[in-house]
């Protein structure tokens, strides 16, 4: 990575030593770009925690034999983005360019579990069917939201009268979002179910049903400097107007995330004696709610699962201030979440410019 930035800075000097005996007599371009493209990004503790949450499923189910942990949640990799970039040249070699870019993805993902149960205990006249049925669904849906402001310094090399190749090198200041909204549904069925041993029913049952939904959302943002250097080609359509293509590798690693959310959850139980052998028309019942707004930041640890074959899984999420996660048996390298924009990125657009020819 060191050795290809210098070779960058290097042409860069190159081509600003060329300009220079020539900047008297050339003229200053003014104009503007619009372009579109996608980013490819390696997103640190964010991708992270998607890849542990994959491998934790997987492991804990070959562990215990089974499928009752389900997960349908990929990385988010690609990101589309749109920008635009004001740019000065100077002669033939020699530009400058400020400019801004939006980018923006939603990732959603879900978690699912299910467990059931049941055993049989034999009297002289009858038995009792024992039963539980356990199941629960997770809807994540998180959003990234960066908006680049970049200054770039361009170099220049013409190829014939109407291309040139270019390099560019430069930094910027990213404004970051990172939005979530998580949904959980449970439900627990517990029934204790008689019957004469010729498989009649034989009441009362007993039964309980526990339900319950809640939601947890929050917002951060953080702020971040990033740095970086590409190439690409200009193919001028007319003296004013002229199509590229660029490809260029971009660094900003967000930490700090701060911001707020709210947590909503109801639960109710039911439960009692009846006839029939469904939960169905139980004659107690209790709801309790719960509500909850805070401050708070983004936090991650490794949480640890000494009996899978990984070991340690990534967890991350927003804690209330005061409240952060602490090292322990079961939970080790608490620190800040870092998000990262690492990686490369590629875009086409459209040029405009005004002043003299090149």
């Amino acid at each position: 990575m060191k050795k290809i930035l210098g070779r960058g800075l290097a042409i860069l000097a190159l081509t600003a030593g060329l300009a220079g005996g020539s900047l008297a007599a050339s003229d200053v371009r003014f104009g503007f770009s619009f372009s579109g493209g996608m980013a490819h990004i390696d997103g640190g503790d964010f991708n992270r925690y998607i890849r542990d949450q994959n491998a934790w499923v997987t492991e804990s189910n070959d562990y215990w034999g089974d499928e009752s942990h389900t997960i349908d949640w990929k990385e988010m990799k690609w990101l589309p983005k749109f920008g635009g970039e004001l740019t000065l040249r100077f002669g033939r070699y020699l530009g400058i360019g400020l400019g801004a870019e939006y980018i923006k993805k939603t990732n959603p993902g879900t978690f699912g579990y299910a467990y059931e149960d049941s055993f049989i205990d034999y009297f002289s006249t009858y038995y009792e069917v024992f039963s539980e049925n356990y199941s629960s669904q997770t809807t994540v849906s998180q959003t990234l939201t960066v908006v680049p402001i970049t200054l770039s310094l361009y170099g220049f090399l013409p190829i014939g009268s109407r291309a040139e190749a270019y390099v560019k090198i430069g930094g910027g200041y990213y404004l970051g979002k990172l939005k979530s909204e998580t949904s959980d549904e449970a439900e627990n069925v517990y029934g204790d179910i008689n019957y004469w041993n010729n498989g009649t029913p034989y009441p009362p049952h007993f039964h309980m049903v526990l339900t319950g939904n809640g939601t947890e959302t929050w917002e951060a943002t953080c702020n971040a400097f990033g740095a970086h250097f590409g190439a690409g080609f200009n193919f001028e359509v007319s003296n004013n107007l002229a199509l590229f293509a660029e490809a260029f590798y971009r660094m900003a690693n967000f930490k700090e995330w701060t911001g707020s959310g709210a947590q909503d959850y109801t639960i109710r139980q039911t439960w009692g004696e009846t006839n029939s052998i469904d939960p169905t028309n139980l004659p107690f019942s209790d709801t309790m709610s719960y509500h909850d707004n805070f401050n708070g930041q983004l936090w991650s640890y490794d949480d640890i699962w000494d009996s899978l074959r990984t070991g340690t899984y990534l967890q991350f999420g927003m804690y209330e201030n005061g409240d952060e996660p602490e090292e322990n048996d079961w939970t080790e390298n608490v620190r800040p979440t870092e998000i990262n924009l690492n990686g490369f990125a590629f875009k086409v657009g459209v040029r405009i410019f005004f002043g003299g020819g090149r």
